[in-house]
């Protein structure tokens, strides 16, 4: 066998020593990367499998290596810490013969192989069903449906248990001199950090487009934001100042006017309506019906102006009180687009129950998988808009109205169905946007039906250039003007709403 492997190896050698892409037209140079992109899977998957055997020999231990995964770090030349993801890989793939067969075969990535021996190792009986999303679905997709299917057959709170147990914040510096960071924690942490982060860098983006600056990345607004906020902490203003975060809703225990600890206890805030019942009310719709223009935001996102009257003041103003617009210039410019929010997809027989079964949600949208439990501590503590699962006495799809941006109900139910890009293979999450199927200009509504949420990529596409979802719900291919699936060589030529399922709200 090793030496029908070197020879293999031989080939390769051979064949990569006198390749040149410059002799290759585009469409042979993709069938070569879809070939070595297989080939790589292949051997990777091989490759786990000999580290795991070899790794039972315990050679590691009398070459004086740390670890099994640092002696294939040392041989692959690869951080330890990817070698032990290949190990636990290869170890799996031992015990689970379609996944392996899957793997070998250079059906799945490394990464895939991954992601699908660990959901498989949770939950045997979906290993068919896991490997075919695989080849259907993009990586951060593939790792939500595991998610779920480890959830859906472990002890939520043990499970939350366990990550409280591994929390943590790596730092390092790379071979340039950057500094990167990685935090490991519970979903609801992650929400939680984004709400405070989304405000910032909205308003920095907003300043920014003032002064005429280069257009940047969301990704480079969120560090901004997130250097502001550790800055304004040790007491150095830039860009921003405490009276910005406290403009912006931050810090809601500090007296705008002065900057210190208010001397009276706000009153406490009161919930809505009691429905008759000790489950939490999910399903309270927001009071703004039109939110105002501007960046969509993530999937957690909310119209500013969303919030009860009463609680926090008019839209805008900061929840503990006015703070004079001649102390803050030009920064007291109301934010366009909408704001950050902690959106829980939960069935609401779940909520009911106090666990979900397969197949029912309970998850922080852009996050992951949750028990009950936090949600009961962030209705209790966070005062966060939670949206449930439509159930089937309240069906949203449907509701249209005659403005051109949805409504606060159809956000919700468009933040439900679509919590990343409509688009097939696309993951995008953070500044999707509303897209009207038709031309809001000609049909003068807006309907649930013909609704889409699409990253700037491909929203840009669809406009400039006439790209377009095929037709149906959920995620779908995205394809060119002269696609034959193209919607304009399917749909009806005057489409309207139908009068049996469109209702004004």
């Amino acid at each position: 066998m090793c030496g029908e492997l070197d020879a293999l190896r031989q080939s390769i050698v051979a064949y990569a020593s006198g390749f040149d892409a410059r002799m290759l037209t585009p469409a042979q140079a993709g069938e070569v990367m879809g070939v070595c992109t297989q080939i790589e899977a292949s051997i990777s998957s091989v490759k786990a499998l000999a580290g795991v055997r070899c790794a039972e020999g315990h050679s590691w231990q009398h070459q004086g290596y740390r670890s099994a995964a640092h002696q294939m770090a040392d041989q692959a030349g690869m951080s330890p810490s990817s070698a032990k993801r290949a190990l636990d890989t290869g170890r799996r793939l031992a015990d689970q013969p379609e996944v392996a067969k899957a793997a070998l075969a250079g059906e799945l990535s490394a990464e895939q192989a991954a992601a699908v021996s660990d959901g498989v190792a949770a939950d045997p009986t979906k290993a068919a069903e896991l490997i075919d999303k695989a080849k259907h679905i993009s990586l951060p997709e593939l790792n939500e449906e595991v998610a779920r299917t480890k959830a859906a057959v472990t002890d939520g709170e043990a499970r939350r248990r366990a990550i409280h147990a591994k929390r943590s914040l790596r730092r390092w510096t790379d071979r340039d001199g950057a500094f990167h960071a990685h935090l490991f924690g519970h979903p609801e942490d992650g929400a939680r950090l984004w709400r405070a982060l989304d405000p910032i860098r909205r308003r920095l983006n907003m300043m920014r487009r003032e002064d005429s600056s280069p257009k940047e990345s969301l990704e480079t607004l969120d560090y901004d934001a997130l250097m502001a906020l550790a800055s304004i902490a040790a007491g150095q203003d830039g860009e921003l100042a405490l009276t910005d975060l406290l403009d912006l809703g931050l810090f809601p225990q500090l007296d705008p006017t002065t900057h210190t600890p208010p001397t009276t206890t706000p009153p406490a805030t009161t919930s809505g309506p009691s429905s008759g019942c000790d489950a939490p009310d999910l399903f309270t719709a927001p009071a703004n019906e039109n939110p105002p223009s501007g960046e969509p935001g993530s999937p957690i996102s909310d119209p500013p102006d969303s919030r009860p009257p009463g609680k926090h003041g008019p839209p805008g103003a900061s929840p503990t009180g006015p703070v004079e617009p001649a102390a803050r210039g030009r920064r007291a410019k109301k934010l366009a687009g909408s704001s950050a929010r902690i959106m829980i997809r939960v069935d609401l027989d779940t909520l009911l129950r106090g666990f979900p079964i397969e197949g029912e949600l309970c998850e922080i949208a852009g996050y992951g998988p949750i028990p009950v439990s936090v949600i009961e501590d962030l209705m209790a503590n966070e005062n966060a808009f939670v949206v449930g699962l439509l159930t089937k006495a309240e069906k949203l799809l449907g509701v249209y109205h005659h403005r051109r941006r949805p409504n606060a109900y159809q956000q919700s139910a468009l933040d439900f169905l679509y919590p990343c890009c409509a688009v097939a293979g696309c993951s995008a999450r953070a500044g999707l946007q509303y897209d009207h199927r038709e031309d809001w200009a000609r049909t003068k509504f807006t309907v649930m039906d013909l609704l889409d949420r699409l990253c700037f990529h491909h929203h840009a596409l669809k406009t400039r250039k006439g790209w377009a979802l095929v037709a149906g719900t959920g995620k779908r291919s995205f394809v060119a003007p002269d696609d034959p699936r193209h919607p304009r060589h399917t749909r009806p030529a005057n489409p309207t709403p139908s009068t049996s399922t469109a209702r004004a709200p």
